[in-house]
């Protein structure tokens, strides 16, 4: 296990210092920042419930009647048949190469080959 890392106390001060400056700067800017805002939007305004919605008969019939006029339009540029399906000629494959073989080597017998483990 690795020897644990100490700091000495005049780094420690060092650090403490210059957190402490960058804390002040931010406190200074975030207040810089509510002193330069409208007081209207310092207030923190209640949230509201949520209300759920829902749409008149009349606003649903005009959506509808919409969709109708759109769905009409769009069957009006379909052709009036679909093309018909034309049967594919079977795709052909090319033969498969026969696998190389390894050429043989002639050995004498009473000879084994090593073995490479």
């Amino acid at each position: 296990m690795p020897k644990k890392r100490v700091l000495s106390p005049g780094a420690w001060a060092r650090i403490a210092e210059a957190q402490r400056k960058r804390w002040a700067a931010s406190k200074k800017a975030a207040e810089k920042a509510a002193k330069n805002a409208s007081p209207v939007k310092a207030k923190k305004a209640a949230p509201k419930k949520a209300v759920k919605r829902t749409l008149s008969p009349e606003a649903r019939q005009r959506i509808a009647d919409a969709q109708r006029k759109r769905w009409a339009a769009a069957k009006k540029l379909e052709p009036a048949a679909p093309p018909k399906a034309t049967k594919k000629a079977p795709k052909k494959v090319a033969p498969r190469k026969a696998a190389k073989v390894a050429p043989t080597v002639a050995m004498p017998e009473g000879q084994k080959p090593e073995a490479s483990f």
